[in-house]
């Protein structure tokens, strides 16, 4: 049996099962995805003015250089697509491009199969993505196709390769600061391993390698310039015993409930199993630790590194950890690719598609049972009147590590031309479009704690208020049923129009309000 042959089958199995996800579920349940899809939409009508009213409440945001790369490319889908098409269109872009640049990133390694791939092809659906990062998954993307590019042609670099290699850490830049960071330490740690490794090839190797350094440094100015101006309140390094943790039980695999960690041990296992099963057939090699390839094991170890090193903070609000364990274990794979015993080539492969077939079962377990609570949430839009000011009380707290249901309020802005208090993007400086709203409106933080909205003195502002298992003895549930009538409520959804008589502020402005309110 040709395992080549059997690993391809594999890999394309798990691409179409994955991309299925996307195509034959409603919605693509995550936690900021609603916001950067309703932001792209407003990023479209900012440039194609006159399709709605509402973007007259919003401005671009010229500031921020990052960020960018999801909100354009679905913003010019939605001028051909409907919204929720137009993501499911990118991420389809997103799982194939991750797909074919690990197995780029394996193949300028010297391996012919996709078996690498085909191990890390379940990280294409971690934290992150869950989380709603798509500019960081897809600047990993870039950064993988990156490193392959430069692996390929490490031997004869050109101009044309180097501005080819800036354009990529320019692109990634433009997604996310993070992966741009990572993509340019990748080129120094890969270009650093064969300056050491080709020490027989004398000066005229060494200059070489000396001029690609220099080469990229025009990519490192833009993040360069952004991580020494921006500051976040937020910097702070987790204890090294919680990081460890979560690196070896696979924390980025578990995102929906505990019971998800036999998967992220699962991973582990693989991990180690392929890192084994290389070094046992490269036993016998006395030239082992100078191969070329040993170069993606100094990059998962500098990963490794950064993983423990970064402080959680940054462009992502104390989650860049969780971002940056997605890192090492696919590069040990791909590191070990297929240069494996005949064994444990195919234990690996009947292990790697075990547990992507897992990972993929699983996750279609909670998109199906998230999308039946979706569908509805959603029923409300109906009850919404274009033009409209909506706020969205979310009481499930943190049910999940992911809070699938904490920006969901964007959808109705997907069908409503309404404005959206509780989209977070509009109160951040990092993100292309932010709010331009003149009038008296609720801040971000007054909406969260749910328990703690005011109610009284917000009700001038806010046509509607749509709530997610609002508790009925709350006192909050009471004073929104003083101020506004209830005008649907399916399952756990409960959506209040404020009463004729609240709806016009005052001349003067809105009375102060009395404390508890």
């Amino acid at each position: 049996m040709d395992i080549r042959k059997t690993a391809w089958v594999a890999f394309l199995l798990l691409i179409v099962l994955n991309l299925g996800l996307f195509w034959f579920n409603q919605f693509v349940p995550t936690q900021d995805g609603p916001c950067h899809l309703e932001n792209a939409l407003r990023l479209r009508d900012l440039c194609l003015p006159g399709e709605t009213g509402v973007e007259q409440y919003y401005r671009l945001n010229w500031t921020t250089g990052t960020n960018l790369l999801y909100h354009i490319t679905v913003a010019a889908f939605a001028t051909v697509l409907p919204p929720l098409a137009a993501e499911r269109l990118f991420l389809s872009i997103y799982l194939v491009g991750f797909a074919a640049a690990t197995y780029g990133l394996s193949r300028s390694a010297g391996y012919r199969t996709p078996l690498a791939a085909l191990a890390v092809l379940p990280y294409a659906l971690t934290f992150p993505f869950h989380m709603g990062f798509f500019n960081y998954c897809v600047g990993l993307v870039i950064a993988y196709a990156a490193w392959a590019y430069f692996w390929r042609r490490r031997d004869n670099l050109r101009v044309r390769d180097f501005v080819i290699l800036n354009a990529a850490g320019i692109l990634a830049y433009l997604a996310h600061v993070v992966p741009a960071v990572i993509l340019l330490a990748g080129f120094f740690a890969l270009n650093t391993w064969l300056t050491i490794s080709d020490r027989p090839g004398g000066r005229k190797t060494l200059k070489k390698r000396l001029a690609a350094f220099a080469a990229l440094l025009p990519a490192c100015v833009l993040p360069g310039y952004y991580i020494t101006t921006y500051h976040s309140t937020w910097r702070h390094w987790a204890p090294w015993r919680d990081l460890a943790l979560s690196l070896v039980t696979g924390s980025s695999f578990r995102f929906y409930s505990a019971k998800q960690l036999y998967l992220g041990l699962a991973s582990l296992g693989i991990v180690l199993g392929a890192v084994a099963f290389h070094f046992v057939a490269r036993k016998r090699d006395k030239q082992f630790w100078l191969a070329p390839h040993n170069g993606f094991l100094l990059l998962a170890l500098g990963t490794l590194a950064l993983y423990f090193l970064t402080p959680d903070a940054g462009n992502g609000f104390s989650v860049v950890s969780g971002r940056l364990l997605i890192l090492p274990w696919p590069l040990f794979l791909i590191w070990a690719g297929d240069d494996l015993t005949r064994a444990g080539r195919w234990v690996i492969l009947a292990a790697a598609t075990t547990f992507g077939l897992a990972v993929w079962g699983d996750t279609l377990y909670h998109y199906r049972k998230f999308n039946r609570e979706l569908r509805d949430f959603c029923s409300g839009i109906e009850h919404v009147e274009d033009g409209s000011k909506i706020a969205y009380l979310y009481f499930s707290g943190w049910q999940y590590r992911i809070g699938v249901f904490a920006g969901t309020s964007s959808y109705y802005a997907l069908d409503r031309d309404v404005l959206d208090f509780n989209n977070y993007e509009g109160y951040q400086k990092t993100f292309p479009v932010n709010f331009d709203y003149p009038g008296f409106r609720p801040q971000r933080e007054d909406l969260w704690p749910p328990e703690k909205y005011r109610v009284r003195k917000f009700a001038p502002a806010v046509d509607y208020v749509i709530t997610w298992e609002l508790p009925v003895r709350q006192p909050v549930a009471k004073k929104l049923r003083k101020y506004y009538k209830r005008v649907h409520s399916q399952s756990r959804l409960r959506v209040f129009e404020v009463k004729k008589k609240y709806q016009k502020p005052p001349a003067e402005g809105p009375r102060p309000a009395r404390a508890g309110a």
